[in-house]
């Protein structure tokens, strides 16, 4: 079960998964209900709100969605092979949510991945049957909290500025930072699961040999828009170099860094230049899928080569 405070302006995350319930990195979700003693339409302490670079507070009603998947949060991997299949799993149901049920997740964080405790095999969007491996087609990871989705096309809600800050790609980070509107994109989501990788990395190193870079970690998780797009530029520029080779987990992980990374690059140019030419939403469309298979591929070919156990 899970307990939200949502806006009116949102959907309800059963619109959102329902075209896709069955397929692979999707959540199970069984229904919803509303609270209705619970509608709050006052902000409850405006302390809170009070930020200069906060949104207007929106009315929000109490939630009830009812989950049949069962997991765990993906810090709790028992190895760095489950971690990254959980990775590509929830970007497969981030790709079947996006072509088959026309939503855009906005809000791939590393809350909003779930390593499942029951492994199935389970169906393949259609557009992926000849890219994804048959032996990936056992699902350990999910995507969930479709809160923030938002119907492919559409024009952006009162509540448009949809992510959590340190998963956020390098793109959207500097327009939210020039406090600019923004089209958030399926390669700006494909973005975020790199800074959930490299954050989950950061966390598992602390796990490991209690010796952590202290100070870019706290950046990566700052609130602080202009320090969070420079230390996510320094982060990118390493992953692409792979020049972390003092801390193990991203040695272990190094090639996939190196790859997601070089990819990252490649289609926020490339997006950033298509954007400039007021492109249609199916040549937007088009470079996604384009960018979902090259970060699938590289996924899918370094997968084998990462050990099972962090040990």
């Amino acid at each position: 079960m899970k307990f939200s405070q949502v806006p009116h302006d949102r959907q309800d995350e059963v619109t959102v998964f329902k075209a896709v319930q069955g397929y692979i990195g999707v959540p199970n979700v069984l229904g919803s209900y509303d609270a209705d003693c619970i509608h709050l339409s006052q902000p409850p302490s405006s302390s809170n709100i009070s930020q200069p670079d906060s949104q207007p507070y929106l009315p929000c009603y109490h939630r009830h969605l009812i989950i049949g998947s069962i997991g765990r949060r993906l810090e709790f991997a028992t190895g760095p092979r489950e971690l990254a299949e959980g990775l590509l799993h929830a970007m497969i149901g981030h790709y079947a949510l996006f072509t088959e049920g026309r939503q855009l997740h906005r809000d791939v964080s590393i809350g909003n991945i779930m390593l499942l405790d029951v492994i199935k095999e389970i169906k393949i969007p259609p557009g992926l049957n000849d890219l994804v491996n048959d032996n990936l087609k056992r699902t350990r990871g999910t995507l969930i909290d479709g809160d923030a989705a938002q119907e492919w096309g559409t024009t952006n809600t009162p509540s448009y500025q949809a992510g959590t800050k340190p998963f956020i790609s390098l793109r959207v980070t500097g327009i939210w930072a020039n406090k600019q509107e923004y089209m958030h994109t399926p390669i700006d989501d494909l973005e975020s699961f790199l800074w959930v990788l490299i954050d989950n990395l950061f966390i598992q190193e602390e796990e490991l040999v209690d010796k952590l870079d202290a100070a870019e970690w706290t950046q990566l998780n700052s609130n602080e828009l202009g320090l969070l797009n420079t230390v996510k530029k320094s982060l990118l520029a390493d992953c692409n170099l792979s020049v972390k080779d003092t801390m193990k987990t991203f040695v272990l992980f190094a090639p996939l860094l190196q790859a997601w990374s070089t990819i990252a690059y490649k289609y926020q140019d490339s997006l950033s230049a298509l954007l400039k030419t007021d492109a249609s939403l199916p040549e937007i469309e088009g470079l996604s899928l384009q960018a979902y298979a090259d970060y699938i591929e590289a996924a899918q070919e370094h997968i084998p080569t990462l050990p099972v156990h962090w040990s």
